[in-house]
């Protein structure tokens, strides 16, 4: 009806996402702890008549093309394609043209699985995506999922910490007494409980977040990723202990260990046609990005212990 209200509450959660308006207001916009991501995103859905297929989601890199079919409700199967970041510009003026060029030339064990598939939406698009931690406590207020925390959508890490952390935010809170601003001044108690609810969620995120960072590059597939995946299919144990890495069960530093990184590199080094010394720059840059960022996750522990 145009008119303004003012609403008041002991607490304001911004669950607005990504370009949270919450955030903007409490001067909170502005990350902390930022990185751009390497891919951008498209996504169309399908009628998916391959029902023995259906209960999988499956994952195909080609070159530096990456596209996932994910299965959703009511026979349809969500497809993303996630290109380099630079390759935004192809698909910005005909954006379903280049997602179908993708598909057909790019990615065609991808197009194999879509065989028989209907394309049932149009494609929708997001580009410049960068991920980030943002302040999410203060004096009365909280900032839950995307608009505290973003990382890449590559590792499909968002909806669990949304989740969670939305989960855990209510019952730190769900048992306090809380005071409106006004009343007798701010519940120091409800103000001390959600700053060490955005902590809990630094310290379990931030290795998870630099993890999704190296996963997402729009870097095309290399040695080390070739003997890695080699290693996984000749062993299933090994295999789902990769998985469980998404699952949260498994933390990166435990699947990613320095004996393995150091054997796949071997092998790599070792097969006829690798180059060597583009090999060698890599492994030392990953080593030198692992380091830093395992002491800032060693860091981040020590100030914060994790709670049972």
């Amino acid at each position: 009806d145009g008119r303004s209200y003012r609403l008041r509450a002991p607490v304001v959660v911004g669950a607005d996402g990504r370009r949270s308006a919450v955030a903007r207001l409490v001067g909170a916009a502005e990350p902390y702890r930022r990185r751009p991501d390497g891919r951008a995103c498209y996504y169309a859905y399908f009628d998916d008549p391959h029902e023995e297929l259906r209960p999988v989601a499956a994952q195909w890199r080609q070159g530096a093309e990456l596209g996932t079919a994910f299965p959703c409700d009511g026979g349809l199967t969500l497809v993303l394609l996630m290109p380099p970041e630079t390759r935004a510009a192809d698909f910005r003026k005909y954006p379903e043209k280049e997602y179908e060029r993708t598909i057909d030339e790019l990615l065609p064990d991808l197009a194999v699985r879509l065989s028989g598939c209907e394309r049932r939406s149009r494609v929708f698009a997001a580009s410049g995506l960068e991920s980030y931690f943002r302040v999410s406590a203060g004096p009365g207020w909280a900032l839950a999922g995307d608009a505290g925390h973003f990382k890449d959508p590559v590792t499909a890490q968002g909806i669990r910490d949304a989740l969670r952390f939305g989960r855990l935010l209510g019952e730190s809170l769900g048992e306090l007494p809380v005071a409106f601003p006004g009343d007798g001044g701010r519940d120091k108690e409800v103000d001390r409980a959600i700053a060490a609810w955005q902590e809990r969620r630094d310290r379990e995120c931030l290795e998870t977040y630099y993890w999704t960072d190296r996963t997402g590059r729009g870097d095309p597939v290399g040695p080390l990723d070739v003997e890695m995946h080699r290693a996984l299919r000749a062993d299933p144990a090994l295999m789902t202990r990769f998985l469980d890495v998404y699952s949260r069960i498994v933390r990166p530093s435990q699947a990613l260990t320095a004996p393995r990184l150091a054997g796949w590199t071997m092998r790599a080094l070792l097969r006829p046609g690798t180059d060597r010394a583009a090999l060698a720059g890599l492994v030392l840059r990953t080593a030198r990005e692992l380091r830093r960022e395992r002491a800032s996750v060693r860091e981040l522990t020590r100030r914060h212990r994790v709670p049972p």
